[in-house]
């Protein structure tokens, strides 16, 4: 229903999409109508990440959802980073990390519960890297 503004992730035979209306829209691809499309409450400045068949999203409100790859159903939803998304976040086996307009934040990437947060003064708009869990 939005323009999408940010990258859009692939994995398998799906391409993930965000837009300005804070969707996450699944297209099979060489498609154009939609597999999925699940409504995530505020727009993005941040592209999906797609691994191990889950989608990760993070909103400019703060919201971080995570969404099965293949349907779209909700695997968890977390509201602990408390500040806008504000780059797009890394994940690894064990953890999300996203960098955010206070900081940096690192959620569990099976549950979304808040870890840990280095804080910064400014916004941290880069992308973040993870690599053998540092």
């Amino acid at each position: 229903d939005g323009l999408a503004d940010t990258s859009p992730a692939a994995a398998g035979a799906l391409v993930f999409v965000h837009d300005d209306s804070g969707a996450l829209t699944a297209v099979p691809v060489g498609e154009s109508a939609p597999a999925w499309r699940r409504a995530c409450g505020a727009p993005f400045d941040a592209a999906p990440v797609v691994r191990e068949g889950r989608v990760v999203s993070a909103t400019g409100s703060g919201v971080v959802w995570c969404h099965a790859a293949g349907d779209g159903a909700p695997l968890w939803r977390s509201d602990a980073i408390g500040a806008s998304a504000t780059g797009t976040p890394a994940v690894d086996d064990s953890l999300v990390c996203v960098p955010a307009a206070d900081g940096v934040h690192l959620l569990s990437a099976a549950t979304g519960r808040a870890v840990r947060r280095y804080g910064t003064r400014r916004p941290v708009r880069a992308a973040p890297l993870l690599l053998g869990g540092t």
